[in-house]
């Protein structure tokens, strides 16, 4: 995990950034539409006082794409990140939706990378 100091007008000492990997086995083939949704917790435990805001990305970090025969296409999309403080849990709670549409192609995202940075008092 990286940390650095910051100040903002909210009064926050803290931004954490944290980023990974993660394994998305996620297929279409032929006519199809696939869309997945993760969902995990990132960063420290932290009060609601402390959290401040939290801001997310994420990328396809790895693809295999087959092509039988010509004109096949297919649209890889990151649809969503959402990065917000879990009351429940105490952290931050990352959503990611990814969608995968194939006319022809067989289309497989096997990684997506996600970076996440937090802003809380500590």
């Amino acid at each position: 995990m990286f940390t650095k100091s910051a100040r903002a007008m909210t009064g926050a000492r803290r931004c954490d950034s944290e980023g990974a990997g993660i394994r998305s086995p996620i297929q279409a083939t032929r006519q199809q539409c696939t869309i997945e949704t993760w969902t995990f917790l990132v960063g420290p435990t932290l009060t609601r006082l402390q959290f401040h805001w939290a801001i997310g990305t994420a990328s396809i970090a790895s693809q295999i794409v087959s092509v039988q025969t010509p004109r096949r296409e297919f649209t890889v999309n990151v649809h969503s990140v959402e990065a917000d403080w879990d009351d429940e849990n105490q952290r931050v709670k990352v959503r990611v939706e990814i969608g995968v549409m194939s006319d022809g192609a067989t289309v497989e995202i096997t990684q997506f990378r996600y970076c996440v940075a937090i802003l809380a008092q500590m």
